[in-house]
């Protein structure tokens, strides 16, 4: 049986069949995207704190959009090809289109990876910095424990995982019985509580007998939940010092000879805190919020606290003359401008702006303008030694200073992430759904042109025609980067 208007157009639409239904989906996709672009525009007209500008690689960004452009161009070509009855034509065409689409993934791969492996720091003052983080432990808390103290109710073997030396450690309880503490005898123990609290809630009813019977099959087949302690706790101790290193988001809180995990792993470490601070290379250095200039409190920028833990003092003096040395002129410009504005406007109560963009800083482009007359001077004559005092390597690129900063005195922590504010969030779910759409473009057409053959053989107007509607596809997807790329990229 052969469907109805899949090659010749319908008489009351002029259409057929497929292309009728792509319209019907692009107009569902125009409403979810259009919504999205909408939440952007009202998200940032809103934000109470700076909006992210310039975060983004541009050249990223434009050499995907030259790549979606000519993959549109080449899926046009591909079309007239298989019009044309021109099968070879129409594979080469097609395969490049295929191709454009890879490259365009894995281009964002390496961006998304950029993004994944740089981090933000906010300190308790509203100070920022950002920058890099070489090993898992730098941006960790590191503790020695000697005993480990889990919960029958809410306890679970998590912890392991950030238990360095677990192969070599055993566990035991209070009675001498080796434990091990795996997710299956977690969950056998909150089996056996369960059953205990049935078994308790029978006797609360009066069924005594029912209680009895209950509580020896708890006895019998749960025995591990019988060395906990009334409270429910239970205090392994490890057969050699434990070495954890873990996630800061993972602690609840700690001192140097205790550590609790967050309530949702009911867990306790008794040792040694080795270490609680986190470590980085800097690029970025953000004062806005800081400084914001809506706040009555004055704040001079030597006070902000991230100058308190440069790893080399001289490095963190370095960066604060090069900060106020590059800032000074441009906030007199501001007051300047500002003073204009008032003399102009009398009697008219001006509203300041909560923050100035010059108070945030790319470090290798502060290094660049403020010692630029340096650097020239020193590469002229050689003085390779005058360089490597300044902080620069041997081809003259500004080294990154490093920081360790106590967790105490971090307010949040990051990578660029979904998680690290509301522009990421929302540049994420965008651009991570427009990339969907771009992959499963790539395997329908992907299948045309590798499973195509059959049907060009069969029908080859009906093979144009799922082409071209593949075709009207990939041109949305592209119509939507173009929004996308000024938006996030430029704007």
């Amino acid at each position: 049986m052969e469907i109805p208007h899949t090659v010749t157009a319908r008489p009351d639409t002029g259409l057929w069949n497929a292309k009728v239904g792509i319209w019907l989906f692009l107009a569902s996709e125009v409403m979810l995207f259009g919504g999205l672009f909408s939440s952007y525009v009202f998200l940032r007209l809103g934000a109470d704190y700076p909006w992210p500008r310039d975060e983004l690689q541009v050249p990223f960004g434009f050499v995907n959009t030259l790549i979606l452009i000519l993959s549109s161009v080449f899926v046009v070509y591909a079309w007239v090809a298989l019009k044309m009855r021109q099968w070879n034509r129409y594979r080469v065409w097609m395969s490049l289109v295929v191709l454009c689409a890879a490259v365009f993934l894995v281009n964002k791969g390496f961006e998304y990876k950029a993004k994944f492996t740089h981090y933000h720091v906010t300190l308790k003052d509203d100070s920022i910095v950002s920058g890099h983080i070489h090993s898992r432990e730098d941006k960790s808390i590191i503790f020695n424990a000697d005993s480990v103290t889990v919960d029958a109710a809410g306890g679970n073997h998590v912890f392991l995982k950030w238990l360095e030396n677990k192969d070599d450690i055993r566990f035991t309880a209070p009675d001498g019985t080796e434990v091990e503490p795996s997710r299956a005898w977690f969950a056998d123990v909150k089996r056996g509580l369960k059953k205990r609290q049935k078994a308790d809630q029978l006797a609360a009813d009066g069924d005594d007998a029912a209680s009895a019977k209950l509580m020896e099959e708890v006895n019998d087949k749960y025995s591990a939940l019988n060395a906990f302690d009334d409270s429910g706790q239970l205090k392994l101790t490890l057969s050699q010092t434990g070495r954890f290193v873990i996630p800061r988001h993972k602690v609840l809180s700690w001192t140097d000879e205790q550590l609790d995990f967050t309530r949702a792993l009911a867990t306790k470490l008794d040792g040694k805190l080795v270490s609680a601070t986190l470590k980085m290379q800097i690029d970025e250095l953000d004062l806005r919020e800081y400084l914001r200039h809506d706040d009555p409190r004055e704040k001079a920028v030597a006070d902000a606290l991230i100058f308190d833990h440069f790893d080399d003092a001289a490095e963190g003096q370095q960066l604060l003359e090069d900060f106020n040395h590059y800032r000074d002129p441009k906030l007199a410009a501001h007051e300047e401008a500002v003073a204009e504005w008032k003399a102009k406007h009398p009697g008219v109560e001006y509203e300041p702006e909560p923050f100035y963009d010059f108070e945030r800083v790319y470090l290798d482009k502060l290094h660049e303008e403020v010692h630029a007359e340096d650097e020239t001077h020193s590469n002229a004559e050689g003085d390779h030694e005058q360089q490597a005092a300044a902080g620069a390597d041997e081809s003259g690129s500004h080294g990154h200073p490093s920081v360790s900063i106590p967790f105490e005195e971090v307010e949040f922590f990051s990578n660029f992430g979904p998680r690290k504010n509301t522009f990421y969030a929302i540049y994420f779910t965008m651009t991570g759904l427009h990339g969907l759409h771009v992959f499963g473009g790539m395997l329908v057409l992907g299948y045309f042109l590798f499973r195509g053959r059959k049907l060009y053989l069969k029908n080859p107007e009906h093979m144009a025609n799922r082409v071209e509607v593949g075709g009207l596809f990939w041109h949305f997807v592209d119509l939507v980067w173009i929004f996308l790329f000024p938006i996030f990229y430029l704007m």
